[in-house]
C-alpha cells in the first residue's frame, strides 16, 4: 500500500486531459467498489516461483478474503503454489470433467493468462462458465506490452476483444495501467493514441520508428446478468 501512496503523490500536480481520470485501481479498492463477492476463484493461480513460503499464499488469498470469507480456489494447469485444483481452461469437456465448479463463484479473477494460452475462446467461455448468476469477472492483461513467453505468448486482448470473449457478461468498468501499482487511467479507447504516444523514441527503438506508447495493461469489470 505504501508503493500506491507513492505512485499517487508523484503523480497528483500532473494535469490531466478533461476525458481522462485516474483512479485507484489497487485490487481491494475494485472489489469494494462493485460490491464483489465470494466465493473467490483465481484462474492462472500458480506462483510459479520456487519455494514459495505457505504464507506468502495465505497473504495473497488474504487480498480477497478480507472482502469476503466466502472462500477461494485457485484453478491452473499446473500443481503448485496458490493452485487447489489442476484443470485445462481449454478443455471443451472443462465443464463436463469439473461440474462442482460449474455456477459457483461470485467472483473470478483473471490476470495476465489469457495472452498465454492457446485458445481464448474455448479458455473464456470456461472461465464464464464459473460465474455464479450476478458474479463478476475481474480482467487485468496486457496490451502494448514486451514479448514474456509462459510457455508462451499468443495475443493481446483489446476491449473489443473482451466484448467478443465474454459476450454475455455488462461491462461495468475499463482503464488502463501499467508498472506503477494501483495507478489506473479512464479513458475513451478511441483516445489511446493521442492520450499515450511517446513523442520521443530512443535507442534501438528509434531504428523503427519516431512514435511510440508505453508498456499498458488493461483492467475490466464484467458482470453476469441474474
Amino acid at each position: 500500500m505504501r508503493r500506491i501512496g507513492q505512485a499517487w503523490t508523484r503523480w497528483r500536480g500532473l494535469e490531466l486531459p478533461p476525458d481522462v481520470r485516474k483512479i485507484d485501481c489497487s485490487i481491494p479498492t475494485i472489489l469494494r467498489q462493485h460490491g464483489m463477492r465470494g466465493p473467490f476463484c483465481h484462474v492462472g493461480s500458480l506462483i510459479n516461483k520456487e519455494d514459495v513460503p505457505e504464507h506468502i499464499v495465505a497473504r495473497w488469498r488474504k487480498t480477497f478474503l478480507r472482502v469476503d470469507p466466502q472462500g477461494f480456489t485457485g484453478i491452473d494447469l499446473f500443481a503448485g503454489p496458490n493452485v487447489d485444483v489442476v484443470a485445462d481452461l481449454c478443455d471443451p469437456d472443462f465443464a463436463a470433467k469439473n461440474p462442482d465448479l460449474i455456477g459457483k463463484f461470485g467472483t473470478v479473477f483473471c490476470y495476465a493468462l489469457l495472452e498465454h494460452v492457446k485458445n481464448p475462446f474455448d479458455a473464456a467461455k470456461a472461465i464464464g462458465s464459473l460465474l455464479a448468476p450476478g458474479g463478476h469477472l475481474y480482467y487485468g492483461g496486457p496490451w502494448t506490452w514486451g514479448y514474456h513467453a509462459y510457455p508462451g505468448d499468443y495475443f493481446r486482448i483489446s476491449f473489443d476483444g473482451l466484448a467478443v470473449l465474454f459476450p454475455e457478461l455488462e461491462w461495468r468498468q475499463r482503464w488502463y495501467m501499467s508498472t506503477k501499482e494501483g495507478v489506473g487511467l479512464e479513458l475513451d479507447p478511441s483516445r489511446e493514441k493521442s492520450v499515450f504516444r511517446l513523442r520521443k523514441v530512443d535507442g534501438l527503438s528509434a531504428i523503427l520508428t519516431d512514435i511510440g506508447l508505453p508498456y499498458l495493461n488493461l483492467g475490466a469489470v464484467g458482470q453476469k446478468p441474474l
